[in-house]
């Protein structure tokens, strides 16, 4: 690919959510949607659409057979790795304790499934790797962000959350029990009537467009000013610094290709737009969350372009 290739393929993958945004915040303008809708549609995307998305990633990956055991350590690794350096950073850059969860959660949580995966299939087609990736991912990062946001103080919290309150927080939420379910289903390979695999399908592919349209009528303009110097670092820690310490690891270990671009969907895309549907559900800022998908989508297109560059000159890729 030439350079000029590498960018409209960052954009392809990246515009379209700032399309949908643009869309929820046109609607708002119009009155089509008011505060009381982004709630209501929030609440259903936490508790039922997004579950159902990730038990059907879960579900139709080919888990047994994808399976690569030094592969999936290696992931599992960087990808806690990331979570463990965003939540020091979190502590030691980010002065309002209030933040810090959004902050954290989406310095670590990249968008896999939407413009991730889009990527592997555009440079190599359905790649085993991608699917081992995923399902390493995706509980990582559901697991990391409960705790993440359970750790950190709510707002209008006035103690620290007990050890049993965390734990509770996890085994209960909708994106843990989604993934894991999705994974056991995978694992015996199960299989629903069509009309109930093809209702589930909907409910999955309603959750994105929803979630970016939320995100665009929810977004506040001068509260994303407020915010834009501490997304603006989140987006750094995301797109490049994570990035430049874990994908050397990868290469290391003897990746490359499409196994090496697979690791890269997960350390260097930008934020999930689930990290907003989260921290909206957990009482964090969801100001700042809606600042980091808005800003790491923007430039992602960019830094991705730059990493697949870098990482095919270098016979990486």
């Amino acid at each position: 690919m030439s350079l000029t290739e590498n960018l409209v393929f960052g954009l392809n993958a990246t515009l379209p959510v700032f399309i949908i945004i643009l869309v929820g915040m046109a609607a708002r303008k119009l009155g089509l949607v008011n505060d009381n809708y982004v709630e209501i549609a929030n609440r259903f995307n936490f508790r039922v659409s997004l579950p159902i998305m990730l038990f059907m990633s879960m579900k139709n990956s080919d888990i047994a057979e994808a399976f690569d055991a030094e592969y999936v350590v290696l992931i599992v690794l960087c990808t806690v790795g990331e979570l463990l350096v965003a939540a020091a950073a979190a502590r030691v850059f980010v002065r309002n304790r209030y933040e810090r969860g959004s902050f954290a959660q989406g310095a670590f949580r990249g968008n896999t499934a939407l413009i991730g995966l889009a990527m592997i299939n555009n440079m190599y087609g359905e790649s085993v790797f991608a699917s081992i990736s995923l399902m390493c991912a995706i509980p990582v990062y559901n697991a990391g962000a409960v705790v993440l946001l359970s750790l950190f103080p709510q707002r209008g919290e006035t103690r620290r959350r007990t050890a049993g309150e965390v734990i509770k927080g996890i085994v209960t939420n909708p994106l843990i029990i989604g993934t894991l379910a999705g994974i056991a289903a995978s694992v015996i390979r199960l299989r629903f009537p069509a009309p109930i695999e093809t209702s589930l399908k909907y409910l999955s592919d309603m959750t994105m467009g929803t979630a970016l349209i939320c995100i665009g009528a929810s977004l506040d303009l001068s509260a994303f000013n407020k915010k834009k110097g501490t997304a603006g670092l989140a987006a750094v820690m995301k797109l490049i610094v994570l990035p430049l310490i874990f994908i050397p690891v990868i290469a290391a270990a003897g990746y490359k290709t499409d196994a090496l671009a697979s690791a890269f969907i997960v350390l260097g895309s930008p934020t999930a737009v689930n990290s907003y549907i989260m921290a909206v559900s957990m009482n964090q800022d969801s100001d700042l969350a809606s600042a980091v998908v808005v800003m790491t989508s923007f430039f992602g297109a960019l830094t991705m372009t730059a990493w697949i560059s870098v990482m095919r000159s270098m016979g990486l890729l």
